[in-house]
């Protein structure tokens, strides 16, 4: 009689191996599934606070700026218009601005009831909000005003830019940056007794818009992606004004105060 020695593996402790492979497999997996989708959701967060911080910064940097002109010139100019564009429009014409002293552009229900921004001053850098040059090209040495104005287009951030002296459009409806869904300004006005009351524009009296001194800006912003929607909708609160979006998109408030220089 005859006995063979047992070679290779059995049947059950094959499965066994294979099981074990699965499992080691499957946890591989959903390592990195967790890390792909921790690394969307962190690349997501950081385009979200860029928008944020650079929307900001786009606007604040002219609001600081509102009724500059260069030493020895001593015609007051104001610091903001009003009406260049109206309601739900994008195109905006110089010949519908006012020039009221520290007045705004007001509110757009077509965006969202986003607020828009006419600011009036003469750039040290004679570039206008998209970065194009405002001098007049018959006379390059004479520095120039201008009137940038911002407005949400969509879910964009945009700016038109115009020549008072020359009645010029130098930009028109340039998207500066994109993910910006709501743009709300408040208006820092200071009593007698020297406290701020933050008002909407149009609780702005006429003869309260010479005591402001800084202005309130506030932005709902995305990562520049939509999602498709899910859920009910969103109801977010910027600055006071409430805005409802669809579900499904993360979104953040950025919000900051910015003091006019040349207030006096």
């Amino acid at each position: 009689m005859h006995f063979y020695k047992q070679q290779g593996m059995s049947l059950v402790e094959l499965m066994i191996a294979l099981v074990l492979g699965l499992l080691l497999i499957a946890g591989i997996l959903q390592l990195f599934l967790g890390v792909t989708q921790t690394f969307r959701q962190n690349e997501t967060l950081s385009r979200i606070q860029e928008n944020g911080r650079f929307s900001l910064d786009f606007i604040a940097q002219d609001i600081r700026s509102a009724g500059y002109q260069e030493p020895g010139k001593r015609d007051a100019i104001p610091f903001f218009l009003k009406d260049c564009l109206k309601p739900g429009s994008t195109t905006a014409n110089l010949a519908n601005c006012t020039n009221d002293l520290l007045a705004v552009e007001g509110n757009d229900p077509a965006n969202n009831s986003s607020d828009r921004l006419s600011v009036f001053f003469e750039p040290t850098d004679q570039l206008d909000c998209a970065g194009a040059d405002i001098r007049d090209p018959s006379n390059t040495s004479a520095n120039q005003t201008i009137v940038n104005i911002y407005f949400i287009d969509g879910d964009d951030l945009s700016c038109s830019s115009y020549s008072p002296s020359r009645e010029v459009k130098i930009t028109n409806n340039q998207a500066l940056l994109s993910g910006v869904q709501s743009m709300q300004v408040l208006y820092g006005v200071r009593d007698n007794d020297d406290k701020t009351q933050y008002l909407s524009a149009d609780k702005v009296g006429s003869g309260m818009w010479q005591n402001i001194r800084t202005v309130k800006i506030g932005v709902l912003v995305n990562s520049g992606e939509e999602k498709p929607a899910v859920g009910p909708k969103n109801t977010y609160k910027v600055l006071g004004q409430e805005i409802k979006l669809n579900g499904g998109t993360q979104r953040h408030i950025y919000t900051t105060t910015v003091r006019i220089n040349n207030s006096i």
